[in-house]
């Protein structure tokens, strides 16, 4: 209840904003839908992204993947952001994160090798990264939460949480259930590319 007062008192102190794309920028969007007097489904109809109406800043997606955001796929199953106690971890590693989903036979398929260098964009604390570890691959995260991030180290993953740390040339960039909490999906794109081999895969 707490967290929807939150979202309400936020959501109208920003009801000035303009209607315009958060991805191309254009301002040609339709109503697709509404909830709680406050928030629209807008629909760009250049780039034809849905998005939330009001957009929520960069500053406040900073602050808010630092501290407040949890999400889980179930009830039987750990949640994704939230971190294992020291027991937990230790019986997740020695069985390879089994109730994690498993990206590595997908990666598999489209470079038809294990010895390729590969991103995973918003892994959260690492377990998909330790996957792909485990099958070979030479791989990384990046995760815009320091916490996250830091705790990767105990599973022995490498995870990035500023940009500038990020090396060039990598053979894929994968993102998995991230792409919707940017900004500027765009952007992101962008700054794939620029990171990819020049035959490098989006994924």
């Amino acid at each position: 209840m707490i967290e929807k007062l939150k979202y309400l008192l936020r959501s109208l102190r920003d009801q000035s904003q303009q209607e315009i794309c958060p991805n191309c920028g254009s301002d040609s969007v339709i109503l697709s839908d509404r909830k709680y007097w406050v928030t629209k489904l807008l629909k760009c109809e250049k780039c034809k992204l849905n998005f939330r109406y009001p957009v929520d800043s960069q500053i406040f997606l900073q602050n808010f993947y630092q501290s407040e955001y949890q999400a889980g796929y179930s009830e039987e199953t750990l949640s994704i952001t939230d971190l294992p106690n020291d027991d937990e971890l230790r019986v997740l590693k020695g069985k390879n994160f089994p109730d994690k989903r498993n990206h590595e036979p997908y990666i598999h398929a489209l470079l038809k090798t294990h010895s390729a260098k590969v991103l995973d964009y918003g892994c959260s604390w690492g377990y998909s990264v330790h996957h792909l570890l485990q099958a070979g691959y030479d791989a990384e995260g990046f995760e815009i939460s320091r916490l996250r991030a830091e705790f990767g180290r105990k599973i022995n993953v490498k995870i990035h949480y500023q940009h500038s740390a990020l090396k060039d040339e990598w053979d894929l960039i994968m993102s998995n259930h991230a792409i919707e909490h940017l900004p500027v999906i765009s952007d992101f794109i962008r700054f794939s590319s620029d990171k990819l081999k020049k035959d490098g895969i989006f994924m």
